[in-house]
């Protein structure tokens, strides 16, 4: 009977061996260019089944130990690479080698993103990914981004933001998805960029030197997205989101589904959101619904030396404009900036969305062939199509308010052909583009045109190169000559008049960097000569986005820019890392609206007015970002920007230049029951906005908002069921329903902003 029982506990001790030591597996890796075998030192790789990030020393190795038998997905990253996903079965100690597509990127980039895993900081980059990504999908592409220390949005309500990168923004800004840059009408401060980010995998923000490569509309920095991502993985994955916000009752979902079929990959997704009336603290935001839809679809091949690439997706969207902004007399427009509830405000709830409005619709298609010429040589050309429909609707008599006031029809196409050589200690790009536009208003409106037809072309050159001038030293330099040609059609007295402009931009780049184990040091200098817009130049009328009119300057010329970056980061231990950032970027005739002294009135009511203009102008600023992990799975974040945007033609602020702002985060990773799979995640932040003291009262048609104090927080459940990972997530912003007024929301002249809004994420992988 004895042995029986010491039998039964030595087969139940050797079971338990056996289970703990399935749980004892190692894993080593490196990862590797594609083309020449060299090691990528500081590359990430994320495991989502564990949620756990690594990343590979100076080698380009990594090594994970304390894994169970069973299926994992490696995410692997590197700055210059597409990210990859790879998929392994572990049943023993397992050695891989990942090799990535690596393309040439400068150095001297500062690349600002976030990641809360990533300690990296010789490359001055952090990639918005992962749970933090997650948090913040549910916004807008500008709200995203503005957590990020340089970077703020402006906004015309709720449903319109723009993103800003050190004070510039607009026409300034390059918008790049899945490496095609957006066209679209980007110069309205209410039109928000047509690009999905509820599916981004990854999040960057380029500050510096981007005009060599993207073009000098890049001048401010460039927003790199990353939405259909090719898995070679012969798996079905997929991730489903369903979310709910109380503030404005909206409710939406998306959906996306990637994997491999007959030697193609592909990646497939949809997104939906509907969102009623919004609300302050004590009323409703009436008009201020909206509706978006988006969907689409991308597939590729690849081999040893050649891939290629396919994509379409579009984009739609429906947004109310704030009632009580679009004002009949100019009396009422001035008792209008000066109540407490916006004209038109109703305590009654809708999803109905009436004019003011806008409605948008952005299609794109878009090519990418490369191929390996040599092992050191890589050929790349690719083509995109896109077309824009924006109309606009105003309050109308004659029940007219159904017919747009403004209806544009924006068709872009763009051809590269990119050459690069990667060498021992040398790295070069060498490409052309060229871009055409052709801009119609199409008939039906009633009214004159806002901004008038035009078609234009803008070819360029452009040539890169970044060297190892030692193991810690590195330059970069970079030269780009672009045209700009317009043929501009203007309607005076009822004949279309036409006009020729032309310009000879470009842009010039050197930068240094020196980087050891714990410090990173960048130097960069800067040159654009930018062509003023169309916009800037020829726009006359309302803009009913933003309730103004609007007047532009015919006799506009370059904007010349000469712009010096410093970034400095520093290993704080093995447990923080800070990272500072000066500039100071010095423009000669600075084009920009300028407020009118009165508002106009017209037959459509009254408004105010804004002129474009130029002077000089210097702008300057620091960004800061501090990280530290204070115990086990917590973390600390500190983030401040200040910036100065001075008229030196008239010593005085710039109006719209952002306060100042800073914020504190906790986030705090709570593994239940010691389980991997099931975790709790705490995070808490504060948010200061100071009040913007530079700007003279009398430059705007208010005084500054005073500052403000704004806490967040929330929790989120990781789990699984069926097997299948899922992310519970339970949020709220603006905890204490703080009654405020945001300098940079146009719509701070007529009521407040938002109040209170519990968020609600269920997100499910497969």
């Amino acid at each position: 009977m004895h042995l029986k029982w010491i039998y039964i506990l030595l087969m139940v001790m050797a079971g338990m061996k056996g289970i703990y030591a399935q749980c004892l597996l190692k894993v080593t890796g490196q990862v590797q260019d594609r083309h020449d075998g060299v090691s990528l030192e500081f590359a990430s790789v994320y495991i989502p089944e564990l949620k756990k990030d690594y990343t590979t020393d100076i080698t380009g190795h990594f090594t994970i130990e304390g894994l169970c038998a069973g299926k994992y997905h490696f995410d692997v990253f590197h700055i210059g690479c597409e990210s990859q996903s790879f998929f392994i079965e572990i049943s023993s100690d397992t050695m891989v080698i990942f090799q990535m597509e690596h393309h040439l990127e400068l150095l001297s980039e500062v690349l600002i993103t976030e990641h809360k895993h990533d300690r990296n900081l010789s490359q001055a980059s952090y990639a918005l990914t992962g749970s933090e990504l997650q948090r913040l999908k549910s916004q807008s592409l500008a709200a995203i981004v503005s957590g990020i220390p340089g970077v703020d949005m402006i906004q015309s309500g709720g449903n319109a933001a723009k993103p800003i990168i050190q004070g510039l923004t607009g026409n300034r800004i390059a918008m790049v998805s899945d490496g095609v840059i957006l066209e679209s009408q980007q110069w309205g401060i209410d039109h928000a960029p047509e690009i999905n980010g509820s599916h981004a995998e990854k999040i960057s923000v380029i500050k510096s030197s981007a005009p060599v490569l993207y073009g000098t509309s890049a001048m401010g920095g460039v927003i790199l997205v990353d939405n259909f991502k090719q898995v070679e993985d012969p798996h079905l994955h997929g991730i489903v989101n369903s979310s709910y916000n109380t503030n404005g009752r909206a409710f939406g979902g998306s959906a996306k589904l990637m994997g491999k079929m007959l030697g193609w990959t592909y990646n497939t997704q949809a997104m939906f959101r509907k969102n009623g009336d919004q609300h302050t603290p004590d009323y409703f935001l009436n008009n201020t619904g909206s509706q978006e839809v988006a969907g689409g679809l991308a597939i590729g091949k690849i081999s040893d030396r050649q891939s290629l690439r396919i994509r379409a997706d579009y984009m739609f969207q429906n947004l109310g404009i704030l009632r009580g902004a679009h004002i009949g007399n100019t009396t009422d427009l001035e008792n209008a900036l000066y109540r407490s509830v916006p004209f038109f405000t109703e305590e009654q709830f809708s999803y109905t969305i009436e004019a003011p409005r806008q409605e948008i619709g952005h299609l794109t298609t878009a090519v990418n062939y490369s191929r390996n010429i040599s092992a050191h040589q890589n050929l790349n050309f690719s083509y995109n199509l896109q077309q824009n429909r924006r109309m606009e609707f105003d309050v109308r008599r004659g029940g007219r308010s159904d017919k747009p006031i403004i209806d544009l029809r924006l068709l872009s196409q763009t051809a590269n052909l990119t050459w690069e050589h990667e060498g021992k200690s040398i790295n070069t790009k060498i490409g052309a583009d060229f871009r055409y536009q052709d801009n119609d208003n199409l008939p039906g409106t009633g009214a004159l045109p806002l901004i008038p037809d035009y078609m234009s072309w803008k070819p360029s050159l452009f040539f890169l190169q970044a060297a190892d001038l030692s193991d810690h030293f590195h330059a970069e330099y970079g030269l780009r000559y672009e045209y700009t040609g317009y043929n501009i059609f203007k309607i005076v007295n009822n004949a279309i008049e036409e006009s020729k402009k032309k310009f000879n931009g470009g842009a010039i780049n050197l930068g240094f960097v020196y980087y050891n184990d714990l410090t990173s040091i960048k130097v960069d200098a800067s040159y654009i000569a930018r062509a003023p817009q169309v916009n800037e130049m020829y726009n006359s009328g309302l803009h009913q986005g933003i309730a103004a009119l609007e007047f532009g300057n015919p006799s506009l010329g370059l904007e010349q820019s000469v712009k010096i970056t410093a970034d400095a980061s520093q290993q704080l231990g093995k447990a923080g890392k800070i990272n500072l950032t000066l500039y100071g970027q010095k423009v000669k005739d600075f084009i920009y609206l300028a407020p009118a002294a009165e508002p106009a009135l017209t037959v459509r009511g009254a408004f105010l007015v804004y002129n474009y203009t130029n002077n000089d102008a210097l702008i300057s600023g620091l960004d800061m970002l501090h990280v530290v992990n204070l115990l086990s799975g917590l973390d600390w974040t500190n983030k401040l920007s200040y910036i100065r945007a001075i008229n030196t033609d008239e010593n005085k602020e710039l109006v719209l230049t952002p306060p100042f702002r800073a914020s504190s985060a906790m986030n705090y990773d709570l593994a239940l029951g010691g389980l991997k799979s099931n975790s709790l995640e705490f995070f808490v932040q504060w948010k200061y906005t100071g009040r913007q003291n530079e700007v003279a009262d009398g430059d705007d048609f208010l005084a500054a908002p005073e500052a403000y104090h704004l806490a967040d927080g929330g929790i989120i459940f990781h789990s699984s069921l069926l097997r299948l990972p899922i992310d519970l997530e339970l949020s709220c912003s603006n905890i204490f329903n703080k009654t405020y007024r945001d300098y940079m929301n146009r719509l701070r002249y007529f009521a407040d902003d938002t109040g209170r809004n519990l968020h609600l994420n269920l997100q499910i992988k497969f």
